[in-house]
């Protein structure tokens, strides 16, 4: 997805060759917007995850399980310290 050149902190991604900013986005199980979240480039995306999952049990404590893939590898280990 293409953001707008104006305003932003902007990166570049090595591994994706990405100059720019990355988009995070949460959605539920029909594709509906749930959150998202825009970043550097340069930001990791398993630390976007955490940016993007900060506070998701308060605003959506309905929510048990999560989808996601490899790029996320120990994401559910930072949840479990993070939710307690």
């Amino acid at each position: 997805m293409r953001s707008t050149e104006a305003g932003g902190p902007r990166g570049y991604d090595v591994g994706k060759k990405i100059n720019g900013r990355k988009h995070h986005v949460l959605v539920d199980t029909q594709g509906h917007l749930l959150t998202v979240r825009v970043h550097p480039a340069d930001l990791h995306d398993r630390r976007g995850a955490e940016v993007l999952l900060q506070g998701l049990a308060a605003r959506f404590p309905s929510i048990l399980l999560l989808w996601v893939d490899s790029a996320y590898r120990g994401l559910q280990d930072w949840l479990t310290r993070t939710l307690g």
